[in-house]
């Protein structure tokens, strides 16, 4: 069996964090729009909202917050997710329900919400030619992001992404194995990522020119994040006790 050339694109996806000062055509900007939209959601109860920036001033906030990442800037567009339940409580309060939106289990469905809406934009703008990227630190930020784009209620920042016409070609990172057959393998994982590493050590030393494994560098990154501080903001906006 042949792979389509869309599955094909997929499989070579990479994130890029270089982009051509060319603003991305509208009409791919209503499509991705659209998918947004369309996207599966747990029950369809819909508990997430995207909000659309093109303003350099509002990216140019949202890049300093998020470690000085220059392609915030350079992208002429960056979308956020939030996890959102405004709509749930406003249904509620319609029909003289009681709210049960205050809960961990609501806040974690509206993150996969909003994680699979996201993901999706990606394979479209992929499918139409653009450059993607992931941003996943703006959530340390939630009450100063939710001040500066008028979010109100009971919605959280999860995730971001950066779209926009790619300078170049990205680099195709190697990826470990995540995927078992029927049960799970701790031994295999452990196996496997030592190999991983060796992989890995050759990727940074290429792009990067860093003498470093993947385990060492992503063992240190979770090092300079402050947990604790995020989960507090978060259950503050939340509202959970």
């Amino acid at each position: 069996m042949q792979i389509n050339d869309t599955l094909q694109t997929l499989l070579k996806r990479c994130s890029v964090r270089n982009y051509l000062p060319q603003m991305i055509e509208p009409d791919k900007i209503q499509k991705l729009k659209q998918v947004i939209n369309n996207a599966p959601t747990s029950m369809n109860i819909q508990s997430f909202s995207a909000v659309f920036i093109t303003n350099k001033a509002i990216k140019h906030q949202m890049m300093l917050w998020n470690w000085q990442q220059s392609h915030i800037d350079q992208a002429p567009l960056l979308v956020i997710f939030f996890a959102d339940v405004n709509r749930l409580i406003a249904a509620q309060q319609m029909h003289h329900l009681p709210d049960t939106t205050h809960q961990w289990d609501q806040y974690i469905t509206g993150t996969i919400d909003a994680t699979i809406a996201c993901t999706q934009a990606m394979d479209a703008a992929i499918n139409m030619g653009l450059g993607t990227c992931f941003i996943g630190g703006l959530r340390r930020f939630a009450s100063q992001i939710n001040q500066t784009l008028n979010v109100n209620g009971t919605a959280i920042p999860v995730v971001a992404m950066t779209f926009g016409h790619s300078t170049e070609p990205g680099t195709h990172r190697p990826k470990v194995n995540k995927c078992y057959d029927e049960l799970y393998n701790n031994e295999l994982l452990i196996k496997e990522l030592h190999e991983y590493d060796e992989q890995s050590k050759i990727y940074y030393d290429q792009v990067y020119k860093k003498n470093i494994s993947w385990s060492l560098a992503s063992a240190k990154a979770v090092q300079k994040m402050d947990s604790q501080s995020t989960l507090t903001e978060l259950k503050k906006i939340w509202e959970i006790q």
